[in-house]
């Protein structure tokens, strides 16, 4: 079982990534408003691993 302070963590890289993700998607679709869905999406995941990067620098 883990404890209170591990639960939090797990919790806050939870929001992190959601938050990072919605940052993401912020900026492509302000890049390609007339985009549709799916290729926002897929702009979204190829530029979600460079995102995580430039956070950890």
């Amino acid at each position: 079982m883990t404890t209170g302070a591990a639960c939090e963590r797990c919790v806050e890289l939870r929001a992190d990534r959601r938050r990072r993700h919605a940052r993401v998607a912020d900026q492509v679709r302000a890049e390609l408003p007339d985009a549709d869905p799916l290729a926002c999406r897929q702009a979204v995941e190829h530029r979600l691993p460079e995102a995580v990067t430039a956070d950890l620098t």
